[in-house]
């Protein structure tokens, strides 16, 4: 006899499974204040075996991720959405900041710190508005590559957005109407401070 699982369960699942596979999907990481050993030497047998093993766990993650889609749909992605933007938030809430929380921490804490294969522009700069214009994410080009459906990617990787500014400064407003995630020409990304 085939039982359901709770819906607690199915939550933790879906956690899990999203941790495993946005570690694959996801480059860029929460900056953070302690300095990084060296990678490995990209030559060490041990570490090629470790890597391959992790990339097949990311891969069946995401493959499981994209059958519990197929089968449970829009509630999977809100558990999975609200599950990155809690994490994120969580993370930028420990970043070592100089200074305000405000608007230009979170510039110098994320957009300054993105590796160069994202392309963005600055599109307004004041002290209550922060936009950006994205026009290349290395995150949308793998999750296409690796055929996830767009909707899950954007709960996987793009629910961080909210996440981010939230744990820069909970008084931040984030909002966006594209992503490239979703197709759309760019990622329209739009951070409002309002006056205390």
């Amino acid at each position: 006899m085939e039982t359901q699982p709770s819906r607690r369960d199915f939550c933790r699942l879906a956690a899990g499974a999203a941790v495993l596979a946005s570690a694959g999907v996801a480059s860029a990481e929460a900056p953070s204040a302690v300095p990084q050993p060296a990678p490995p030497k990209p030559d060490d047998a041990r570490v090629a075996r470790l890597e391959a093993q992790l990339k097949a766990q990311q891969d069946g993650s995401l493959r499981l991720l994209q059958e519990l889609y197929a089968k449970h749909g829009e509630p999977l992605l809100a558990t999975i959405a609200a599950f990155t933007a809690a994490d994120w938030k969580a993370r930028m809430e420990k970043v070592q900041i100089a200074g305000e929380r405000n608007l230009q921490a979170l510039k110098s804490a994320l957009w300054d710190k993105l590796p160069p294969s994202f392309e963005w522009q600055l599109v307004e700069q004041t002290e209550h508005v922060l936009q950006f214009k994205v026009t290349a994410c290395p995150l949308a080009a793998e999750n296409k590559k690796r055929g996830c459906p767009p909707e899950l990617g954007y709960a996987l990787n793009c629910a961080s957005d909210l996440g981010i500014a939230a744990g820069i400064n909970p008084r931040i407003r984030f909002s966006r109407t594209k992503t490239l995630m979703q197709d759309g020409c760019c990622c329209d990304h739009r951070y409002e401070m309002p006056e205390t």
